[in-house]
């Protein structure tokens, strides 16, 4: 006895292509995908921008701090009131370098919309574009004041110990450097612990 299976026939093969929903499908698919393709392009695009932009601004700051840190380099100390004559504003300030240099200096200015920091060091000037800054001012930090001028109008003596350049842009004051003066007592100092100052 003999079993007969069913005998399948392949399902007819038409030669004449694809339907038109076939088609619109396959472009819609294809639509898609370039489309997301395009707008997570344009997005990395934009991110690479402000990116650029971020980093162009780290780059004028770091410049801004290095130019301020080279002019005090070595310098001071500079204590109110006192033999070293330093006298700043909220524009600029100036000190003794040495007799064989003498004056080094730093002020701002506008320049083209915005502000520049102008140095002078040793003869050599360079000029600085303060990044982001309508307005742009000095600050002075000693050990008990923080002020737009030095030396600060209290009279009692007190080191300076910081520079600071605050700019004024649509966020608000923000600091663009601040630069210590690590030198808080003259070479030749007898330093007492208990007046924390030196002996005369």
């Amino acid at each position: 006895m003999s079993i007969r299976l069913p005998r399948w026939s392949p399902v007819p093969v038409k030669d004449d292509g694809y339907t038109l929903g076939e088609c619109l499908i396959a472009l819609l698919i294809l639509g898609m995908a370039i489309g997301g393709l395009s707008a997570g392009l344009a997005t990395l695009g934009r991110q690479q921008v402000v990116a650029i932009r971020l980093a162009a601004r780290d780059h004028e700051l770091r410049e801004i701090r290095e130019g301020l840190t080279t002019l005090l380099d070595d310098q001071g100390p500079f204590v109110a009131p006192g033999d070293q004559p330093f006298r700043g504003s909220s524009s600029g300030f100036r000190f003794d370098c040495g007799a064989a240099h003498g004056d080094c200096r730093a002020w701002l200015t506008q320049a083209g919309g915005g502000m520049a920091l102008h140095i002078d060091a040793l003869g050599v000037e360079r000029s600085l574009a303060l990044p982001s800054a309508r307005s742009a001012k000095f600050v002075y930090t000693g050990s008990r004041t923080i002020g737009p001028v030095w030396p600060p109008e209290d009279k009692g003596r007190e080191p300076l110990k910081a520079i600071g350049i605050l700019a004024q842009s649509a966020d608000g004051s923000l600091p663009i450097a601040n630069v210590p003066i690590w030198i808080d007592q003259p070479i030749s100092c007898d330093f007492d612990p208990i007046l924390r100052d030196c002996r005369s």
